[in-house]
This record gives C-alpha cells, structure tokens and sequence, in this order.
C-alpha cells in the first residue's frame, strides 16, 4: 500500500507541475499593430512585394519578455532617455520604462517570407 500511495502522490505532484507551468507560461496578450510597407522610421504603404506586419507587446508577456532578454542584451547603440532601458537581441527589441513601470517589446514580420525584421529605426 505504501508504494502504491507514493506512486499516487508523485503523479499528483507531476499532473499539478504542469498544470502550473501552463497557467504562468501561457495566456492572453494585449498590444496593437499596423500593416504597412518600407522600413522604420521611413513607412509607407503596403506593396505587393513589402508588406509586413510590427506589433507592440505590452503588459504582463512584454514584461516577461524584457526580463527573459536578460541584462547582457542591454541596447548600447540607441541613446535611450534615464528612465528608459532597452534590451535588444536579434530582431526582438523591448524596453522598461521605469517612470511609468511598464514593458513594451516590438516585433515585425515580413509577410512574403514569414522572416522576423528589425521593428524600430533605433
């Protein structure tokens, strides 16, 4: 009876292990995006042959994403003002604005190739 009770306990904890996991590493996000052509900073038009979509992530998923980011990826080129700091890491940048305590990440697609994109000028 003792190995079976045991048995029972570990597959609770595991059953209640992933049940955990997916209720903090999954869920609904908010944010806003636009459909448009030519680069940041220099926008126009949606074309037959460059047409992307950029999305601002904000909330609870854009904080969790700034901190998976880590320090390391801190943006070094871009002079942001003191209450902000940006981490940047291949085409995925987002920032942390310490005045308002809030997270925004910027992410662009390119919708004829499906390929990630820089999403801001700096």
């Amino acid at each position: 009876m003792g190995r079976r009770h045991g048995l029972l306990i570990g597959l609770a904890a595991v059953a209640l292990a992933g049940v955990s996991y997916a209720a903090t590493n999954s869920g609904n996000f908010r944010g806003t995006y636009s459909i448009n052509g030519g680069d940041p900073g220099d926008w126009r038009e949606p074309s037959a042959k460059d047409t992307s979509v950029s999305m601002i992530i904000t909330g609870p998923l854009a904080l969790r994403m700034f901190q998976e980011l880590g320090r390391q990826s801190r943006e070094t080129l871009c002079v942001p003002p003191d209450h902000i700091e940006i981490r940047h890491r291949g085409d995925l940048d987002c920032e942390w604005d310490t005045a308002k305590r809030e997270a925004e990440c910027f992410i662009r697609f390119d919708l004829r190739t499906g390929k990630a994109k820089h999403a801001r000028a700096c």
